[in-house]
């Protein structure tokens, strides 16, 4: 059934939870699903191959969801490509494990997806171990790219202002023309392959409403914020499978994409400077880089990084306070010292290593 074609209020949801070794946090996400007051919803996990006692627990389920058990490993992607196909709603949102949805949040955000769209963004609750709130995701200054702007974005410099995965909701009839995705490619951060298409498919649209608790902490990929390398060589390898997938798309729809887009992502570069800053021998690109991206040029140095970063910054989809706090964090750890630059970068990636004086700016410009 076309999801077109049905009321907002009628519209069946696939919520699938992709689970790997989060005993601790799987429970909570299941029953989150199970108590929302959202009539149609059709509950999926995908396991991936545990190795603690997370089947076990989604087996005591088995009358109010469908299961769906990896023999062997696979990775995020492989789970994604399994729970869809296993689903049949007119809608589908993936949640990971250790998140959860917001009480009775689903029928709000469904009203709020606009028909024919591929794909709406909702904000989430930042959340603790414990699940404490104490922020939101991203932060209220940040604003999503949508529609036209998401396009336009994506094609000039391979991304646009999004979220990650249980902050995302998705047509049917959109995700049918992208899945399965290349697995391997896909091991983690699926999600940023979905989000990566999405507006070269429909519609892009966006709510404030909160859908989720997106959980921080020690166990999670988006917590080593103290391993800074590590981080920043993933989000780079990740980065250059999400091109891939683009530019393959962009070729075969005809669309025009800038020459080295990716030279024009602002949160791409600052992984480069990362690189730069932390550790000269490490490549700022895999040695296994695939033949159908772009040819990559040499190492770029902090200046030339923070040049094309600056003339990036002023087309994101900020206030022009932030921007110029940005500007001075970039002329920053470019021209300092290596070891007075480190902390000044490690200030924007990692809160709770921010001076006091820094932390208080920062609330203030989240404000302007």
């Amino acid at each position: 059934m076309a999801t077109h074609n049905l009321p907002a209020n009628d519209r069946k949801i696939s919520i699938i939870i992709t689970s790997y070794n989060y005993e601790k946090f799987i429970r909570t996400s299941i029953d989150s699903v199970l108590t929302q007051d959202y009539p149609h919803v059709e509950l999926i996990v995908v396991d991936d191959c545990s190795s603690d006692s997370s089947r076990e627990i989604i087996s005591s389920y088995d009358d109010q969801l469908t299961s769906c058990f990896q023999e062997v490993n696979q990775g995020h992607g492989a789970a994604f490509n399994r729970g869809f196909a296993a689903s049949t709603g007119d809608l589908v949102m993936f949640l990971d494990a250790d998140d959860f949805l917001l009480p009775n949040a689903l029928s709000t955000a469904i009203e709020a997806f606009e028909m024919d769209t591929s794909l709406c963004q909702y904000r989430m609750a930042l959340v603790d171990e414990q699940g404490h709130r104490f922020d939101v995701f991203p932060k209220l200054e940040v604003k999503f790219d949508t529609q036209q702007r998401a396009e336009n974005k994506l094609l000039h410099s391979g991304y646009y202002q999004t979220t990650v995965t249980s902050g995302l909701i998705y047509s049917r009839q959109y995700l049918t023309q992208v899945l399965p995705m290349p697995s391997e490619d896909f091991r983690q951060g699926g999600d940023g392959y979905l989000v990566s298409l999405a507006p070269l498919y429909g519609p892009v649209t966006s709510s404030e409403i909160e859908l989720s608790g997106y959980r921080q902490h020690g166990a999670n990929h988006s917590s080593f914020t103290n391993q800074l390398v590590k981080r920043a060589q993933w989000r780079i390898e990740h980065n250059q499978m999400r091109h891939k997938a683009i530019i393959k798309t962009a070729v075969k729809q005809q669309r025009a994409i800038d020459d080295n887009f990716y030279f024009n992502d602002v949160g791409l570069l600052s992984e480069f400077m990362c690189i730069k800053l932390f550790s000269e021998s490490t490549p700022l690109f895999s040695q296994t880089t695939h033949t159908d991206l772009p040819e990559q040029k040499s190492t770029p140095s902090r200046t030339t990084i923070a040049r094309q970063a600056l003339r990036n910054l002023w087309q994101e989809n900020i206030s022009v306070a932030n921007k110029l706090i940005l500007a001075v964090w970039w002329l920053s750890i470019a021209t300092l010292p290596k070891k007075a630059a480190q902390p000044i970068y490690s200030w924007k990636v990692l809160a709770s290593s921010r001076p006091a004086l820094i932390s208080r700016l920062s609330k203030v410009l989240r404000r302007a």
